[in-house]
């Protein structure tokens, strides 16, 4: 008997496919929306993952409100709570009065 070769769906080779009726709508997106490690999340926040230290560093402060979550020991985030994070502490800038006075 031959091995099988690795079938990362889970379905018997030669069997129908069939649909999941399972997942509700919009979770098929949430791989996207996903991000896996601090070296991810420091590429999306700062374009770079050599600055993963931070995000260690976000995660371990109670007071900063820094959106993530565990899977065993790994940070996650989701992209659009951390989208939403840096919106709610972004203070409008105000246009600086003029140096000149009348």
């Amino acid at each position: 008997m031959s091995p099988q070769p690795h079938n990362p769906s889970g379905q018997v080779q030669g069997a129908p496919s069939k649909a999941r009726t399972d997942v509700k709508p919009g979770a098929e997106a949430l791989g996207d929306d996903l991000l896996y490690g601090a070296g991810p999340i420091a590429e999306f926040l700062f374009g770079s993952a050599c600055h993963r230290r931070k995000i260690y560093y976000l995660a371990s402060e109670s007071e900063g409100g820094f959106p993530h979550f565990k899977i065993g020991t790994v940070i996650c985030a989701q992209k659009s709570q951390l989208l939403a994070w840096i919106e709610s502490r972004t203070i409008n800038a105000l246009p600086r009065p003029s140096a000149s006075k009348p």
